[in-house]
């Protein structure tokens, strides 16, 4: 069995790139840069990968060649020719196998040395809070705790995607700024041009096609998990449940709105429309009904998310 094999496997991809770039560089210290391939078993048959690591090269003295989606491997001759492979593999080859699930193939596992297999979890709550904020704080830029919040909640919560809207997000602040929530909501209306903002907009209107089309927008641009999507709108219908039950009690509406954190004037139109639409009874069973999908989403394959959140919005809109 080989060193120059490796299994990543979890859902922290952030952390399982950066594992990847240091062990690129530490290739090239050794060999020079090697020449890299990037495979998926769906796209690229096992035979022919195995082929091209096992023939030399004629531009490099080292190949690293990856696997994503191992997970996916499942055909028996697939599986074989890959463990025939990790049993007698090539000198000039770094092999890494990477998958977002917890496991892949048993035999694919035992192929390869339990040292050389690294599962990469995903952070806990505290530590992405401080991953955020010590981002932002070296940029010389300051974020409200709230506001913290608000993007975990938005946003897909690996290194590798926080990191790109971190970045994107801090491009608009100049040094020593402030970022308040209201910075991060409007960020993230403006950013995309459907998201789970606008899907909550059209919720609002009671309007269930045109929530249906842009939740398919949304599912398209690949840019927000049905599960992320829940939980923006369970964010937003606790504000809109708060506010409605200020609303019922005569409070001002501007300090209804304050003590809602709603805060935006396009927010505030949208949610006031809402108030008008849906009744106070209403939300709170969108809310229990908000919890039953995410844990519905949770349990089915993925093929079939996009069907529970339609059925979500047909329950939330019609029903």
């Amino acid at each position: 069995m080989s060193k120059n094999i490796h299994i990543l496997l979890g859902p922290e991809n952030g952390e399982k790139k950066e594992f990847i770039s240091k062990l690129e560089k530490n290739i090239s210290k050794s060999f020079g840069k090697p020449e890299k391939y990037r495979f998926y078993p769906y796209d690229t048959e096992i035979g022919e990968i195995v082929s091209i690591m096992k023939n030399g090269s004629l531009f490099s003295s080292h190949k690293m060649v990856t696997i994503n989606n191992c997970e996916d491997i499942k055909k028996k001759n697939a599986i074989d020719q890959l463990v025939e492979y990790c049993k007698s593999p090539s000198d000039d080859v770094t092999l890494i196998l990477v998958s977002d699930a917890n496991k892949v193939d048993t035999k694919i596992e035992k192929a390869v040395p339990t040292t050389q297999k690294k599962i990469f979890w995903e952070m806990f709550e505290n530590r992405k809070k401080d991953w955020v904020i010590s981002f932002f704080r070296k940029k010389n830029l300051t974020i409200e705790f709230n506001a913290v919040e608000l993007l975990l909640e938005m946003i897909e919560n690996n290194t590798d995607s926080m990191k790109n809207d971190c970045e994107k997000l801090a491009f608009y602040f100049k040094e020593g700024a402030r970022i308040t929530e209201e910075d991060i909501e409007n960020f993230l209306y403006h950013s995309r041009e459907e998201n789970v903002f606008t899907l909550f907009e059209k919720i609002c209107r009671r309007d269930l096609e045109s929530s249906l089309d842009v939740l398919n927008s949304i599912i398209l641009a690949k840019e927000t998990q049905p599960v992320q999507m829940l939980s923006g709108l369970l964010w937003q219908f606790k504000n809109l449940l708060s506010l409605s039950s200020l609303l019922a009690q005569n409070v001002n509406q501007s300090e209804a709105f304050l003590k809602s954190n709603i805060r935006g004037k396009k927010s505030q139109k949208t949610y006031m429309e809402a108030v008008r639409n849906y009744k106070t009874r209403e939300l709170e069973k969108i809310i229990i009904l908000i919890e039953e999908y995410d844990n519905r989403l949770r349990t089915v394959r993925t093929e079939m998310q996009e069907s529970v959140i339609e059925m979500f919005l047909y329950n939330c809109i019609k029903k």
